[in-house]
């Protein structure tokens, strides 16, 4: 199939369209790793026993938005091309640029994790604390509460500006 897709003249195998599909494509797949990430660290959370309201940021309704979240986005990367399969308009080279990235990047997650030889870090296992320390004192350093989110926007518009403060580190 790959050879019927790139036996066409040179000018129509990655034009404008073309390459909107695949980079739209890969987009959504970025969208279902992210949710899978946080589902993978949510589930780490819980394992090692670490309350989410003890961290520094946390989403709102979590894990449920994760999850809404990856079953939206997998629906729109099945059904993105759906065009494709109507009667009249399949075309392998169609076909390929809604799916390709589908195909590539789980094939991609398999063939590092067997070239480096890794595998997926338990839920216990998984280092929740690392940069903990550094972090906490780094934030200790900052004298005044952190502003709000609408505070910080009217700051950014010129109202309600902070006096500059020095700080050493």
């Amino acid at each position: 199939m790959f050879a019927c897709y790139w036996s066409r003249p040179p000018h129509t195998i990655l034009t404008q369209p073309r390459l909107a599909n695949l980079t739209e494509a890969s987009q959504l797949i970025d969208y279902i790793i992210m949710c899978i990430t946080y589902l993978y660290f949510y589930r780490a959370l819980k394992a090692q026993g670490i309350d989410r309201r003890t961290l520094p940021y946390r989403g709102w309704g979590q894990p449920y938005c994760a999850w809404i979240g990856l079953v939206w986005m997998s629906l729109v990367v099945l059904t993105y091309g759906y065009t494709t399969f109507l009667p009249g308009y399949w075309s392998v080279g169609t076909f390929f640029d809604y799916y390709l990235m589908v195909g590539v990047c789980p094939l991609l997650y398999v063939f590092w994790k067997m070239l480096k030889k890794t595998k997926v870090v338990r839920p216990e296992e998984a280092d929740l604390v690392w940069e903990r320390p550094v972090i906490d004192r780094y934030e200790a350093t900052f004298t005044e509460e952190p502003m709000g989110l609408w505070m910080e926007m009217a700051s950014g518009l010129g109202f309600k500006r902070r006096k500059a403060m020095e700080v050493d580190i």
